[in-house]
């Protein structure tokens, strides 16, 4: 089944206040997070299709998945708690009738 998640940073101020204090732009916690993020995808139960990241504070980013179930979503969770929050949503794809030519 496909997923699509929508996420935010889960303390959005403390980030800001990072990036106003440090040279770099992203903790290095979180870099490595990020990094080693491929690896928890096996391929049978949790692949990943792509995901954005966006320039705006105000627009969430988004992944999307294939997951065998919603326990497989929680391997992302798990991965980024207190990094990011997550709100995950099944998707379908849309069928429209076929007109006869």
């Amino acid at each position: 089944m496909t997923f699509v998640g929508f996420w935010r940073a889960a303390d959005p101020e403390g980030l800001d206040e990072y990036r106003r204090t440090h040279d770099d732009f992203i903790p290095p916690e979180f870099m490595a997070k990020t990094q080693t993020f491929p690896s928890i995808f096996d391929g049978e139960s949790l692949k990943l299709i792509g995901s954005w990241a966006t320039a705006s504070p105000d627009a969430p980013g988004v992944i999307v998945v294939e997951a065998d179930s919603f326990a497989d979503l929680m391997k992302i969770e798990f991965h980024y708690q207190g990094w990011q929050h997550f709100v995950w949503h099944p998707a379908s794809s849309p069928r429209a009738p076929m007109r006869e030519a």
